[in-house]
């Protein structure tokens, strides 16, 4: 009996469920809580240290948070895994990916911009940014944004409702994470957008094409 293996377009939500499964086992694998802080602390996406080693925060902080990451992490696998069955490996790579780098760029940037003119702490240079909210904000908003995802698109959308509150919402004045939220939100959906006027865009193929042409992509 033949084992089965993941499509092309499982490759991507096969290799982040693999390294989150990895990071998870590290973090519970650490010692003790000052070591865990330690971690988290360099992982963090904050000011300083995009300023000190940018690609290493970027990577690390999506991986980390709190105690048991694995639980967000398991999640974000679950609906990368879904997305990329509808749009592609490519698309689900770019809206998680580009959900990600865009939330944290755009969020700190705009934080250092209000330290600079004295809207905002100094201490906000050094505010802790960790965890994967924006990969699964990003994966649920491209998922809510694609009309072939059915009743996951209807899921999505619910989870997005549900845990709006928490995840877009601040009435203590600027925050990092809620910014970052809502620019992983758009981008998200974004990326399913296009890529869904991309898929429409192509002209169908003539029938002899059509039946010479059964590679699913």
């Amino acid at each position: 009996m033949a084992v089965p293996f993941p499509r092309p377009r499982h490759t991507v939500p096969v290799v982040f469920a693999l390294l989150s499964a990895t990071a998870s086992a590290l973090v519970v694998s650490l010692p003790d809580e000052q070591t865990r802080t330690q971690w988290e602390a360099w992982a963090s996406t904050d000011l300083d240290n995009l300023a000190d080693h940018p690609l290493g925060a970027l990577l690390a902080s999506a991986f980390v948070g709190g105690p048991s990451p694995w639980w967000n992490l398991a999640l974000v696998s679950l609906g990368l895994f879904l997305l990329a069955d509808r749009v592609g490996g490519a698309v689900a790579a770019g809206a998680l990916v580009g959900g990600h780098v865009s939330g944290t760029l755009v969020s700190q940037g705009l934080a250092a911009v209000l330290i600079s003119v004295g809207w905002a702490p100094e201490q906000l240079r050094t505010e802790p940014d960790v965890g994967s909210s924006y990969l699964l904000v990003a994966v649920l908003a491209a998922l809510a944004a694609s009309p072939s995802a059915g009743r996951v698109r209807v899921a999505a959308i619910g989870a997005l409702v549900v845990r709006g509150p928490g995840l877009f919402v601040n009435l203590h004045g600027f925050s990092v994470p809620v910014t970052g939220h809502l620019v992983a939100l758009a981008v998200g959906a974004a990326v399913a957008r296009l890529h869904l006027r991309g898929a429409h865009g192509v002209a169908a193929p003539g029938p002899v094409a059509a039946a010479g042409n059964r590679v699913r992509v």
